[in-house]
């Protein structure tokens, strides 16, 4: 097999927001509010006897050098930051502080520089007084869930010998944070009371290099084949060209969905909506030589569509055997808990996906650990760390109920994931995703649009890649703007992408005859926005194929570009005792007397959209004039004013401001 270069996973920037496929980078701005957790104050001494610290590697390793770990307090707290050994890190300790920590462990960056991340639910955890911290890791790119766990906990060495042992420790993680904060919950009983793991895994990795044999299975590849072409040659002139066809399509999707834990809500959406970046990122655990299935035995299900004889006779084997093994000492999950784990998976996630979450379960029972461990699934076509992944209310119940189960021994209910996945996810998914059965029964389902076709920029085809992100925005004949996209763009195998655009009959501001509705697209840095709107019927399945240009931010003149760049504003939204707004409750904004801005929060989990947060875009005066800028902004929430304001300063990074019903 001639191996190809494979470019590592990309960064995909969103506004002025930074996405990582495997939650390194900032979620969405928004997000950040997300997931509150119990105020209630603990109950446990702080005086118990600190452990012998970890170690932690004095340097960077493999050549990484730390990136400026500098922040901002929330108003109300205080920062603290710096280099611990060949780390940096953060810690942030609210004015009110509760006496409760949360350690805060980041996915697999693809950064040259190690950073830092703060946690998803940053603004919650302050606001109820508890305190986090987090670590950059020595070490990353490669899968080092053994690492970050190790590193942490010696992170946490230093803020107790620094700030006092807390009262309660708590450690969670999101992708391989979520699988170190599994590895924590075996080794840190001396330090943490309780963890809970987002999205994580159970290594080995394998199911990725399984992605790309099945997707050649699929396509009729042959061993002879693929032992004598280079593997990208391979996957872009071969593979993906077969994945066109709907029944080819259907047979890799069935294989896959039965390789990842089985039928389940929302599975098929998931690889739709992951598979450019598995495509981007998966064929290197064959190039790179992780990957080695030459006797692998598959073990398939009924609704595979074919028999495991059949297809262990004639799967492609690789036989690579790797030089090392990235999954080994120091990952592997044992199952052995020393304290009460909670995890939570997207039930479509394939970038880390269902099954590894059933190994977590397989391997703890065989430790004899079952009563250790809460396992819940959620359905979602997203990975964890972005966008609609998991919402406010799904977060907020997984650290509240990990906060109640270990300090008040009251244990939460949670899903057997080796049953029946038929339905599974429906108990703790707090609003419904677009595809599933809660949101086709919600009024108005089926209005959206969905639109397939082309992308170019300044005359060129779009490569589909990690590196762009495109929504759409639609603008009220008032002069209105509103994000209506329910999903991150799908890229087909053909290069064409795919985009469901809510309907104002499903979502209040979107699209309607009497509304514009824009593509944007976000290329180094820049929002470019559509050449044309796009024709609006209702349920129609539509195709539009966008134009984007550079010569000036936006494409269909000045004064409809300006139009889409007004004022940013995002944050929580919550009711009058902190819980997540319902759906239907609306934020306006106002400049003096006029308003500029309306945002209607979703039923249905959409971009820049979830429970209990907002993102709204206030008018610029290009699209209502007395919107001027440089004034005040006010808002109110159901009608009646709250207390906060902003600049109208056409900030294209955004203002982060909380809001409540009063």
């Amino acid at each position: 097999m001639k191996i190809g270069s494979q470019r590592a996973a990309a960064v995909v920037a969103a506004l002025s927001v930074l996405l990582v496929a495997c939650g390194g980078k900032d979620t969405p701005k928004a997000a950040q509010t997300a997931a509150s957790a119990t105020s209630k104050s603990p109950t446990a001494s702080a005086t118990r006897a600190l452990p012998s610290p970890v170690s932690i590697a004095g340097a960077p390793v493999g050549g990484f050098t730390l990136a400026d770990p500098a922040f901002e307090p929330i108003p109300g707290a205080k920062a603290d930051f710096g280099h611990l050994g060949g780390t940096a890190y953060q810690i942030e300790i609210p004015d009110n502080w509760n006496g409760r920590l949360v350690m805060y462990m980041h996915g697999n960056d693809q950064d040259a520089q190690l950073h830092v991340y703060p946690p998803i639910q940053r603004a919650d955890l302050i606001h109820n007084g508890f305190a986090w911290a987090s670590s950059s890791y020595s070490v990353n790119i490669v899968y080092v869930s053994g690492v970050a766990a190790d590193e942490t906990a010696a992170l946490w060495d230093f803020f107790a010998q620094k700030y006092g042992r807390p009262a309660h420790s708590y450690v969670m993680g999101v992708s391989m944070g979520g699988a170190a904060t599994v590895t924590s919950a075996e080794r840190y009983g001396d330090r943490y009371d309780g963890a809970l793991a987002l999205c994580g895994d159970a290594p080995p990795l394998d199911y990725q290099g399984d992605f790309v044999v099945m997707a050649a299975y699929a396509a009729g590849v042959t061993q002879s084949e693929f032992d004598s072409t280079d593997l990208s040659e391979l996957i872009n002139k071969r593979i993906r060209p077969a994945l066109v066809d709907p029944a080819t399509r259907t047979r890799f999707e069935n294989l896959f969905i039965d390789r990842t834990g089985g039928p389940r809500p929302l599975a098929r959406e998931g690889i739709r909506a992951g598979e450019e970046q598995a495509w981007e990122v998966y064929p290197g655990n064959i190039g790179s030589g992780f990957y080695n299935n030459a006797k692998k035995i598959y073990k398939l299900g009924p609704t595979a569509g074919v028999t495991s004889d059949e297809f262990n006779r004639n799967v492609l084997r690789v036989n690579n055997p790797p030089p090392n093994d990235p999954y080994g000492a120091g990952n592997v999950v044992t199952g052995k808990l020393q304290m009460p784990l909670i995890t939570m998976q997207g039930t479509g996630d394939i970038a880390t996906v269902f099954s590894g979450s059933q190994e977590v379960r397989r391997r703890v029972d065989a430790a004899g650990k079952s009563d250790l461990l809460v396992q819940r699934a959620i359905q979602s076509p997203i990975h964890c760390a972005e966008q609609s992944g998991f919402t406010t209310e799904e977060l907020k119940k997984g650290l509240d109920d990990l906060v109640a189960w270990a300090e008040q021994g009251t244990k939460p209910d949670g899903e057997d994931l080796l049953g029946d996945l038929s339905a599974i996810g429906h108990a703790f998914t707090s609003t419904p995703r677009l595809g599933s059965a809660a949101a086709a029964a919600l009024p108005g389902d089926g209005q959206h649009m969905t639109l397939r076709g082309t992308l170019t920029f300044d005359g060129q085809r779009v490569v589909p890649d990690g590196n762009i992100f495109v929504w759409a925005e639609v603008r009220t004949a008032a002069g209105m703007l509103r994000a209506c996209s329910y999903e991150p763009v799908t890229f087909l195998d053909d290069g064409r992408y795919e985009l469901s655009v809510a309907a104002d009959a499903e979502v209040s501001g979107c699209g309607s005859t009497t509304a514009r509705a824009y593509l944007l697209f976000f290329k180094d840095g820049v929002r470019h926005v559509s050449t044309q709107p796009i024709p609006w019927a209702d349920g129609a399945e539509a195709t539009f194929d966008a134009a984007f240009v550079s010569a000036q931010t936006g494409g269909a003149g000045a004064a409809t570009s300006q139009e889409f760049f007004g004022t940013e504003v995002y944050g929580s939204l919550s009711d009058a005792k902190g819980n997540s707004a319902k759906p239907g409750t609306f934020v306006e904004a106002y400049v003096g007397d006029t308003l500029c801005g309306r945002f209607v929060a979703s039923p249905v989990v959409m971009v820049f959209d979830a429970p209990g947060v907002y993102d709204m875009r206030v008018a610029a005066p290009a699209a209502i004039p007395a919107c001027a800028s440089g004034e005040t902004i006010t808002f109110r929430v159901n009608g009646v004013v709250v207390p906060g304001n902003v600049t109208h300063d056409l900030s294209r990074n955004g203002h982060a401001l909380d809001l409540a019903t009063p």
